[in-house]
């Protein structure tokens, strides 16, 4: 394919440049992976357009290198911020089923119920 564009002086972008890179690193043929990476690297520059002006701007790295990441360092853990005493189901007061119950229970009523237990569960307010 390479060298079809080659042929036809077509550069490879970064994204299919990296899709075949992660391709050849997953089939274990990393001498492929280092000669395109070498022949076709990531650019350093990339140009935009601000205020009808063509600005050089230094390229970014991309979103998936964070994903690359996160798989090559397996043990990271998403709530490890967390303390066990934390978590919503464990200091819930209430079970599922008596949330069900409960919110079976205010569906059948009329609006005017809702509100006077609501207000029986609040602080009385003061009438002046």
């Amino acid at each position: 394919v390479f060298a079809d564009m080659e042929e036809l002086t077509v550069k490879p972008s970064i994204s299919v440049v990296s899709m075949v890179g992660d391709v050849f690193k997953e089939l274990g043929m990393m001498d492929k992976y280092e000669r395109l990476h070498k022949k076709y690297p990531p650019p350093r520059w990339e140009y935009r357009y601000i205020k009808g002006k063509r600005v050089k701007i230094k390229a970014q790295i991309q979103s998936n290198d964070v994903d690359k990441y996160i798989r090559k360092n397996d043990n990271f853990e998403p709530n490890s911020g967390l303390r066990e005493d934390d978590s919503s189901e464990e200091t819930s007061e209430l079970t599922d089923d008596e949330q069900f119950e409960q919110d079976a229970d205010v569906t059948r009523m009329e609006p005017e119920q809702i509100f006077d237990e609501s207000s029986e569960s609040t602080e009385p307010s003061l009438d002046v």
